[in-house]
């Protein structure tokens, strides 16, 4: 309880470096190898500080990297890197938060990309989506979670496009 002044005065203030908080807050950077179009943070719980970064080059072959925190170093490392064509316009993790499910990283560029991140680092795509065909990998059936990413990548880019075409008028 603070009876006086002189009991406020000695509180530590919340930006005093003086003072231990328990909170470490630190800022890090990435610098990436091309211009960045997409990206996206994982929620997994056993890759903390893990980001997808898609690649913006004026061409067909464009890139997307995975790069997470080594909080040792602390420096972004890269995880593994895929080509992708064209840029990519949403970058998505599956929202896993239990660390559970597959780890699955979905793009939409042309068409919608799915992509399974190995624990070896290596990234293999899964699953092809586009108007006319529905294409998986080994006959696997998808996750609910995965469908969810989905529909929420779709939505989001068909409200971008109505909300964009409505804005030129």
């Amino acid at each position: 309880m603070i009876n006086s002044e002189a009991d406020i005065l000695d509180e530590p203030l919340p930006f005093d470096d003086d003072h231990d908080h328990g909170d470490k807050k630190e800022i890090y950077t990435y610098e990436a190898p091309w211009l960045i179009y997409g990206m996206n943070w994982s929620v997994r719980p056993d890759k903390p500080y893990r980001l997808a970064i898609g690649s913006f080059v004026e061409e067909y072959n464009n890139k997307v990297e995975v790069v997470q925190l080594n909080e040792e170093s602390g420096s972004f490392e890269s995880r593994g890197t895929f080509d992708h064509p064209y840029p990519t316009t949403k970058i998505a993790f599956m929202p896993d938060k239990t660390g559970s499910k597959e780890d699955l990283l979905a793009t939409t560029g042309d068409y919608l990309r799915l992509w399974r991140i190995g624990e070896d680092g290596g990234i293999k795509m899964k699953s092809l989506l586009n108007n006319v065909t529905f294409v998986l990998r080994d006959h696997i059936l998808l996750h609910h979670c995965c469908l969810l990413m989905i529909i929420t990548i779709t939505l989001s880019t068909f409200r971008r496009t109505r909300t964009a075409s409505f804005a030129r008028r």
